[in-house]
């Protein structure tokens, strides 16, 4: 990715035949929501937005299209299914559908892969809640199925239950120079599972990092442009948040400049497994 002209119209294909924006909003419920965030986004022309049963704003995103007057049919709406409705997927999609409005989503993840059905857990309750999500996709209800924060082992034993034509669209998982699995980042380039990143700005905790704020002084570049564009030339989709409307446009202007290979490597270099929201890494 890093190697092609990158905008913010750019999009990558996924399986199910979905063209996912480079960098879309996020609309986690950590931190608030903002309408006026969100129609700023989309002015300015960000096309995917990225919510979850989770987060409670689902029923946010009509009314913000709404007041922002872009077709909603020109925006890519990302919703996922919460561990706790896992035992009814489809029950779980439909009244995410009637929260966003929509007729079906254009991508629709398993938020969590610690999850319980039909009285199991484990593999045998990922792989049977993974059957009800193709037939969530059969039936027309999203175009694209993934996951959210699953593993190599959640990744390796899905080759095992499902065919290479039903493994996950995407995996959405904490991605930044200090939280960098590069094991689980290579796994899923091998199998055509693209990546999108959350918390790319580590939830501005290292944002007065010297050395990143050094960095990114050499490209006339926030600290926070910086690292999107660093998750964008690691072949990464980028999900930043922000309710700020200044901050969402700024955050989309990482299109102008590119990371040197020297600075990239340096940065490679950060990784300490910071995590700044859950740890999946202990679900068996």
């Amino acid at each position: 990715m890093a190697q092609s002209p990158l905008s913010l119209d750019s999009t990558v294909r996924v399986r199910g035949g979905t063209d996912v924006p480079v960098l879309g909003l996020g609309l986690s419920h950590n931190g608030g929501y903002s309408e006026e965030a969100v129609v700023a986004a989309l002015h300015h022309g960000y096309r995917l937005l990225d919510t979850a049963t989770r987060y409670g704003t689902e029923a946010c995103i009509p009314k913000a299209l709404a007041a922002s007057g872009v077709d909603p049919r020109s925006v890519l709406v990302t919703t996922k299914l919460w561990p706790g409705d896992a035992s009814d997927p489809m029950s779980a999609i439909k009244r995410s559908l009637r929260n966003l409005e929509r007729e079906a989503v254009d991508v629709y993840l398993v938020h969590w892969p610690d999850v319980q059905a039909a009285g199991l857990r484990g593999k045998h309750a990922r792989e049977h809640v993974w059957n009800d999500m193709i037939r969530i996709q059969e039936a027309g209800l999203t175009r694209s199925i993934g996951v959210s924060n699953y593993q190599v082992n959640h990744l390796e034993e899905m080759l095992d239950y499902t065919s290479d034509a039903t493994l996950p669209c995407l995996n959405q998982i904490e991605l930044n120079p200090w939280q960098h699995p590069r094991d689980i980042m290579s796994l899923c380039r091998d199998h055509s599972i693209a990546v999108q990143g959350y918390s790319p700005l580590a939830k501005g905790t290292m944002l007065n990092d010297a050395t990143l704020t050094s960095i990114a002084r050499r490209y006339k570049a926030t600290a926070a442009q910086l690292l999107i564009r660093w998750s964008l030339q690691k072949g990464a989709l980028c999900i930043p948040k922000s309710t700020s409307p200044a901050r969402v446009v700024q955050n989309a202007d990482v299109f102008r400049f590119s990371i040197s290979d020297e600075h990239l490597k340096e940065m490679d270099t950060w990784h300490s497994n910071l995590r700044v929201t859950w740890d999946p890494s202990g679900v068996p």
